[in-house]
C-alpha cells in the first residue's frame, strides 16, 4: 500500500472494519489511475478480492431540499416587498382575495420572479402571509389583496394559465368586527315577537269574533 501511496495513486482511503477482517476503499487520483490500482490487484501473488466501481455521492434528501426551496422563496419573496413598498400582514382582508399555494420545489423557485411582474403592474395592494420563516415550513401560502377587482381577475387569470400548476382560488375574506356586525343585525325569525301594526289589529280581532260566532252558531244547530 505504501509503494501505491508513493505513486501518487490514491486521493483518499476509506476503512470499513468487519468481523474477521477489513475492507479498504481506494479512491484514484483519476480514471488512470483506477486503471493501474486495478492492475495491480490483479497481479498481486496475494491474491485479494477486489473490485472496481462507481459511488455516486448520496443525493441530498428531497425532505432537506424542500425545505430550503421554502427558505430561498421566502427570504427572496420578502425582499421583493421591501423592495416595492408592499405591506406584509399576518392577515389581509377584502374582496377578491387571491390565494397562492406554492408546494413544489419548482413551484417555490418561480414564484418571486412571477410575484415581481404582477407587482410592477401594479395589480397588488397588500400580501399576507407568515411573519416569520420557520424550518417547519413545507409550503409557501400567500393571501394577495388586489388593487380593485380588475386586478383579482388579472391575478387569477395569470395562475390559471401558468404552466408551474399553482393551487390558487380567489376569496372574500370579512374582517371579523365586519362578519360579527353583519350577525347581530340578521333579521328576526322563529318564536321571536313580531310587531303587528295596530291597523292590523282590528282586522284580526273581528276575524276571531266571526269564527267564535260561527262555531257556536253550529253548535247550537247541532242541538235542535
Amino acid at each position: 500500500m505504501n509503494g501505491l501511496i508513493g505513486l501518487n495513486l490514491i486521493e483518499e482511503i476509506g476503512i470499513e472494519s468487519l468481523a474477521s477482517s477489513f475492507k479498504v476503499v481506494l479512491k484514484p487520483t483519476d480514471v488512470a489511475s483506477s486503471k493501474k490500482l486495478d492492475h495491480a490487484f490483479q497481479t498481486c501473488s496475494f491474491e485479494y478480492p477486489h473490485l472496481v466501481l462507481d459511488v455516486e455521492y448520496p443525493a441530498e434528501s428531497s425532505f432537506k431540499v424542500k425545505r430550503n426551496a421554502v427558505k430561498r422563496a421566502y427570504s427572496s419573496f420578502c425582499q421583493l416587498l421591501k423592495e416595492f413598498n408592499i405591506p406584509c400582514v399576518k392577515t389581509t382582508f377584502g374582496l377578491g382575495i387571491v390565494r397562492v399555494c406554492c408546494r413544489s420545489v419548482v413551484q417555490l423557485d418561480n414564484i418571486t420572479p412571477i410575484m415581481k411582474v404582477l407587482v410592477e403592474a401594479h395589480l397588488i395592494e397588500e400580501v399576507g402571509m407568515p411573519l416569520e420563516y420557520s424550518y417547519k415550513m413545507k409550503s409557501l401560502v400567500l393571501f394577495l389583496k388586489p388593487t380593485d377587482m380588475e386586478a383579482s381577475m388579472h391575478l387569477d387569470q395569470v395562475f390559471e394559465i401558468c404552466s408551474f400548476e399553482y393551487h390558487h382560488l380567489v376569496t372574500d375574506v370579512k374582517h371579523p368586527t365586519t362578519a360579527k356586525k353583519e350577525k347581530i343585525e340578521e333579521p328576526i325569525s322563529g318564536n321571536s315577537a313580531v310587531e303587528i301594526p295596530v291597523h292590523d289589529s282590528w282586522g284580526i280581532l273581528i276575524s276571531g269574533v266571526l269564527i267564535i260566532s260561527i262555531l257556536i252558531l253550529t253548535y247550537e244547530l247541532c242541538r235542535i
